[in-house]
């Protein structure tokens, strides 16, 4: 059997050129008059034609349509795509049985093809952060190099009409400078291409007699003669690949409910199940996959000792901790009962949001759109908006709060940012006022830059409430700050804020509906997140063509602050360096200075007068220096693209958050960025250690909650919801200590809360033959475990299904188990035998089910 292959014959048709990057180019064509589609090409080398254009083809993959897999197989590695476990990235392939999933390199997203033998049963479209199917499609074309002129394939020539010469227009995907309706005026048809279906709603919204295709491009451009024009947003770039958090990993110290403390030392399969194995004092636990929720990752005191299997010191110390609990329930209750049994402010939607929506400059990412419909919804109804925007650096968290802040204007309502610095004051303020400022917003700044003249206006007009948007610092929180009416409250880079600091501007108002934004949000605030107390949008999906930062982590040396520094300024780019010593800043300036004699340098501190500060920035921005040497006070959520290397001087004295921010300051772009943590104590403690192997370790893009909780992890779990926390909380770790607290919160607020033991006697486990990355098995494990619900659990085997195809007997069998547990839930006791099912309640047998 051969593959199909329809070959792309060089003198039946002309690319023309959009766009030239380096030796590639994308490529536009048009199917005939008609415009339907956009049929895009990228990632093809040309100069004048392509010159080994025989070689190439469109394979056309069709469900249930015959295909030789190991035929399509062999054609791939000829293609140069490399063959691996899951795929992330472009040229990628991985085959799992009758699973075969490829990353074509010039597709936004990879394929998963399902096979019966050699019939292609289906095709799906997934995700690579996930791994999860997202879309089923009927068929799709690819264009691959064939060996040896094609000879192996099949080949079915295709004719391509000539595309028209068109003229381009750079219109920068700026929309408000665009006159759309004066082309119209002019009798032009104005064709808009993309693969958003919002977007495409809320341009037809707005101009009427617009035809929307599906496809897009990076600049828009006119045909003249034909008298179209051609509007996109740009291509959707690749996902890129992360790390989805996982709690468990082997050598993890783990806590028993009631066993203690122990270590983790993996799983194993003995007889008809799988087992968790936990190393204590004395000897190994055995603990079946099913009573896998009777153990969580110990977070507490470093250098912990582990318990003993055969002593009653456990019971005590769970006992205490417990009782602990049961306290703090009370407190936070009562803190929390006269916010959520208030009525919020029913926001309503607005026309003109559309057009906000329309002036973002870039396309949405997935989590971005759905972190914007969680807030919005939030404000539509009546409840008391907590929400926590967890985002990595340069993610798209402004764009949020700028939607958010422009309904709640729109409403009649006023709103406040509080920032950490007089610097990201200013850099919002802007951006608000450029964004806001055609909707008749009334934007201010409230900083220590802001003349006194000047701060007694704003403090007159948030009073009187004739300015909607006030972007300040700790200024905010002076007790003579008085809104009229404040209707959402935001504080961005949060962790830079204190618990006290917090609660004294929301104070002004219990009603108001709170945005909290981090890219690593304090331990107190994201335990609250995590277990249900406020609610959380996690944005883990990074901007088109954004690059993972290369972080490199070593001692000090000249060598390598020179190297960095000469490959940075070869490319015309910009270098911050971070020496957090000001008493000895100016020394590293001199020798910055001898080491490039021609190099415009400058430093920046707190102590210097916050004008020069301010002046020197944006001396910086305008590419007027070429080093700038400062403390840790550019940490804050500036974007400066042009600068795409960072030396940070002695990071060890650094917390992994202020580490993690400082990286965030270049790779804004698509130019590689490169972060260097140098250190020059030798002698690191423990927690040094771990916090530079952790910012090694998470440089992927999206990294920011996974610090946050290995933060967590290093500085113990601290100060839980504003509250100190007794030696008994450390004493059972963190994630145990939050269910004691769950627990007690249900029996204080007369909730039901009932914990289902199950007994499986038969095979249920997930085939090592099956799933066979033991990293992946424990994931899922996990997400198994935890599920509380059905749908969450139907949930979790479509995706297995999906990622290794038809479950084997033993994976059925867990499955079902666990849907029956949750049916169940009012039970206390499932018993799963061969041929029967057991349910027990209040101790006594209520009910038998026999298996057919």
């Amino acid at each position: 059997m051969k593959i199909t292959i329809s070959k792309l014959l060089p003198n039946s048709y002309k690319f023309f050129i959009l766009r030239k990057f380096s030796k590639k180019f994308d490529a536009i064509f048009y199917l005939g008059d008609e415009v339907e589609e956009l049929k895009l090409i990228k990632n093809l080398k040309f100069i004048k034609d392509i010159k080994d254009i025989e070689n190439f083809g469109f394979i056309e993959f069709e469900k249930n349509k015959n295909i030789d897999m190991e035929c399509l197989l062999n054609l791939l590695i000829d293609n140069e795509y490399k063959r691996v476990n899951f795929v992330e990235n472009p040229k990628e392939f991985s085959r799992r049985g009758s699973i075969l999933d490829i990353y074509f390199e010039n597709f936004s997203f990879p394929i998963r093809l399902e096979f019966n033998d050699n019939e292609l049963q289906d095709i799906r479209v997934f995700d690579v952060v996930n791994q999860k199917s997202f879309k089923s499609i009927d068929r799709f074309k690819v264009i691959l190099r064939g060996p040896n002129n094609l000879k192996n394939y099949l080949v079915v020539e295709e004719n391509l009409k000539p595309i028209n010469k068109i003229k381009i227009i750079e219109f920068a995907n700026e929309f408000e400078k665009i006159n759309i309706n004066e082309f119209i005026k002019n009798g032009y048809r104005v064709i808009f291409a993309t693969l958003d279906k919002e977007r495409a709603k809320s341009f037809k919204k707005i101009f009427k007699n617009v035809k929307i295709i599906k496809g897009e491009f990076k600049e828009g451009f006119v045909d003249e003669r034909k008298k179209i024009i051609f509007i996109s947003l740009g291509f959707f770039g690749n996902l890129r690949s992360y790390r989805i958090y996982r709690s468990l990993q082997v050598g993890d110290l783990v806590v028993h409910r009631d066993y203690g403390i122990g270590k983790f030392i993996g799983t194993e399969i003995k007889g008809i199940l799988e087992f968790f194995k936990i190393q204590y004092k004395d000897g190994i636990l055995y603990i079946p996959i099913y009573n896998g929720h009777l153990i969580k990752k110990y977070l507490g005191r470093e250098n912990v000792e582990i318990n003993s299997l055969s002593d009653n010191k456990w019971k005590k110390t769970y006992k205490k901790a417990y009782e602990y609990a049961q306290k703090q329930a009370y407190i936070i209750i009562s803190k929390l009962s006269l916010r959520k049994s208030q009525k919020g402010f029913k926001f309503k939607r607005f026309d003109e949001e559309e057009l906000l929506k329309l002036t973002f400059p870039y396309e949405e990412t997935l989590d971005q759109k759905k972190a914007i419909y969680e807030t919005l919804k939030d404000m539509e109804s009546e409840k008391v908006m907590d929400r926590l925007i967890v985002g990595d650096v340069g993610f798209g968290k402004t764009e949020i709060i700028l939607r958010a802040s422009l309904r709640a204007v729109l409403n009649n309502k006023q709103v406040a940012i509080l920032v950490p610095t007089t610097i990201l004051a200013f850099q919002h303020y802007n951006n608000f006022k450029k964004r806001l400022e055609q909707f008749g917003v009334n934007v201010k700044m409230l900083s220590r830059l802001t003349p006194s003249y000047e701060v007694n206006e704003i403090k007159e007009g948030l009073r009187r409430g004739y300015i909607d948007v006030v972007i300040g610092t700790h200024k905010l929180l002076s007790k003579d700050i008085i809104f009229k009416d404040l209707g959402l409250l935001v504080i961005d880079e949060e962790h830079k804020f204190g618990v006290l600091h917090k609660e004294k501007l929301r104070n002004l108002n219990i009603l108001v509906d709170t945005l909290y934004l981090s890219a690593t949000p304090i331990p107190r605030t994201l335990a609250s997140a995590l277990k249900g107390l406020i609610d959380i949008s996690i944005i883990r999906t990074p901007p088109k063509d954004r690059k993972e930062i290369k972080t490199i982590v070593s001692y000090y040396s000249d060598e390598i602050v020179k190297k960095a520094i000469l490959n940075e300024i070869i490319r015309n780019g910009q270098v911050f360096y971070v020496y957090n010593r000001i008493d000895k800043i100016y020394e590293i300036k001199d020798k910055i200075q001898n080491m490039f004699k021609n190099l415009r340098i400058e430093v920046i501190h707190g102590k210097i007068e916050k004008q020069k500060i301010e002046n020197t920035f944006l001396d910086f921005y305008e590419k007027k220096i070429d080093v700038l040497i400062s403390t840790n006070i550019i940490d804050a959520g500036l974007d400066f693209p042009n600068a795409n290397t960072i030396i940070v001087q002695r990071a060890e004295i650094l917390g992994l958050s202020e580490l993690h921010q400082l990286r965030g300051r270049v790779g804004r772009g698509s130019k590689q960025a490169y972060a260097y943590f140098l250190i020059e104590d030798k002698n690191l403690n423990e927690s040094a250690i771990k916090r530079l192997r952790a910012i090694e370790n998470y440089s992927y893009l999206g990294s920011g909650y996974d610090i946050a909780m290995t933060d967590l992890e290093i500085r113990g779990a601290g100060n839980l919801f504003g509250f100190e926390q007794s030696g008994h909380a450390y004493n059972v770790g963190f994630y145990l200590y939050l269910d004691m607290l769950e627990k007690a919160i249900y029996k204080l607020r007369e909730l039901s809360y009932n914990e289902v033991e199950i007994e499986i006697n038969i095979p249920a486990y997930l085939p090592k033959e099956y799933v066979q990355d033991d990293e992946v098995r424990l994931y899922f494990y996990e997400k198994i475990i935890n599920a509380k619900t059905i749908n969450e659990i139907e949930i979790i085997e479509s995706e297995i299904v999906d990622r290794f195809g038809k479950l084997p007997k033993e994976a059925e069998n867990l499955i079902n188990a666990y849907k029956l547990k949750l049916k169940y839930s009012n039970c206390e006791k499932i018993i799963i035998n061969e041929k029967e099912i057991f349910l027990f309640k209040n101790g006594q047998l209520c009910f038998k089910i026999f298996k057919v």
